[in-house]
């Protein structure tokens, strides 16, 4: 039985190709290795890197003062709904209007509230929703100050003065044009201390012009310019013209928001601090819809101004009055003057203190304090006495005003009824 031949030591395999020979690995190669290991991950990485910073890079760039003014001011600009209500139909109109201190204080325009049985406010981006006192309505201004029903803080925008504004600067205006909710524009101060007419037949002076686009329910908002500051209150357009808006200056706005709140918001705004959604939320049925006593009526005719006496009950009293039976008073209204109401005024440089509320008489009733300041009646301002008695000269019996005052640091609208009235 023939056997196959063993190759011998040294010969080659049938095919004639010699075995892979398997030797030790030369030193330090394994060290080679890992370190270009090393450095095709940190290679990797950096370029990652790389990209992520040049992404950076990018959206740093596209960060302008535009996106950064509003995105500091664009929380205290708040949509204002205006509701009224007859047997049938409720209706509603659309404005926006300016956080302008942190306590609360809006300000928008007149014609935004006007007539209002029940305002509603809703802050930027939906963060909660507010019923709101009009504490302030000033048509011939075209201003009116709002109070939000709450004690809660809000971010808010601070005012530049008015010799700040420059022509050609950057103008960004925040608004609800249309009901559409929370709307950005950029233009240009066009022109500084213009005049014209609205389109609700009121005659402004002194505002500011500007090409930013402007559409119907962006009054009341906010034009910005490139700090975050409020430059202006936007109101509405020519009914004529394409392309011109105009906005009430700060300069004009912002004291009187510091007369009604009793202070000046602090130097910095408060940071964005949004409101849990839902938070203030409405939850009365529409069926519940009563007018509101914050309300501004509609504008009576003028009454003819009534001297203030110069002595209270026989005794000299300057600054203060109280006011007796007019026996010239007209058919169908009452002599009604503060001693009526239950209460006395003092005049102070810069508005009108209560004094002497006596038990038992409609302001006691109304909750009027000793020591409260009278800011307004039935939304307009009042300053000096002679005001007050010419908002109260045409009272009837039973007939109800809304007085407007500061107590401390808190602004309350309180109503208060004309003596007379059957019970």
């Amino acid at each position: 039985m023939d056997r196959a031949p063993t190759p011998s030591h040294g010969s080659l395999p049938e095919d004639g190709m010699a075995p892979p020979r398997v030797g030790p690995i030369p030193p330090g190669t394994g060290r080679t290795l890992l370190l270009l290991a090393l450095a095709a991950l940190i290679a990797s990485g950096a370029f990652r890197m790389g990209e992520a910073e040049g992404r950076r890079s990018v959206r740093e760039r596209r960060r302008t003062a535009v996106v950064d003014s509003v995105r500091h001011a664009a929380p205290a600009v708040v949509s204002v709904t205006a509701r009224t209500q007859t047997r049938r139909t409720i209706t509603e109109g659309a404005g926006a209007g300016v956080i302008v201190h942190p306590a609360g204080f809006v300000v928008t325009n007149s014609h935004v509230v006007s007539g209002a049985q029940r305002v509603i406010v809703q802050l930027w981006q939906g963060n909660g929703t507010f019923d709101a006192d009009v504490l302030i309505n000033r048509p011939q201004d075209d201003l009116a100050i709002l109070k939000l029903r709450t004690n809660r803080r809000f971010p808010y925008v601070s005012c530049c003065s008015g010799s700040d504004v420059m022509l050609g600067e950057t103008a960004i205006a925040i608004g609800n044009p249309r009901g559409l909710g929370d709307t950005i524009t950029v233009g240009v101060v066009s022109a500084i201390g213009r005049d014209a007419r609205m389109s609700t037949g009121v005659e402004l002076t002194g505002l500011i012009q500007t090409d930013a686009s402007i559409n119907t329910g962006n009054s009341g908002g906010a034009l910005l310019n490139l700090d975050g500051e409020l430059m202006g209150v936007i109101v509405s357009l020519l009914p004529e013209s394409s392309g011109i808006a105009f906005a009430i200056p700060a300069s004009k706005v912002c004291p009187l928001v510091t007369r009604v709140a009793g202070s000046s918001p602090e130097a910095n705004p408060l940071p964005p601090q949004p409101a849990e959604v839902g938070e203030g939320r409405i939850e009365r049925a529409e069926e519940e819809l009563e007018q509101s006593p914050y309300a501004a009526p509609r504008p009576a005719a003028p009454a003819p101004r009534r001297p203030t006496p110069p002595s209270v009950g026989g005794r000299d009293a300057p600054g203060r009055v109280e006011v007796g039976p007019d026996a010239g008073a007209q058919q169908g209204t009452i002599p009604v003057g503060p001693a009526e109401m239950g209460f006395a005024l003092e005049d102070l440089p810069t508005g009108l203190r209560i004094r002497d509320v006596r038990p038992n008489t409609s302001a006691w009733r109304a909750g009027v304090l000793s020591g409260d300041i009278l800011l307004s009646i039935d939304g307009r301002p009042v300053e000096q006495s002679a005001e007050v008695l010419e908002a109260f000269s045409q009272a009837r019996p039973g007939r109800v005003y809304h007085l407007g005052v500061r107590r401390g640091r808190e602004s309350r609208m309180l109503r208060i009824e004309a003596p007379g009235a059957s019970r």
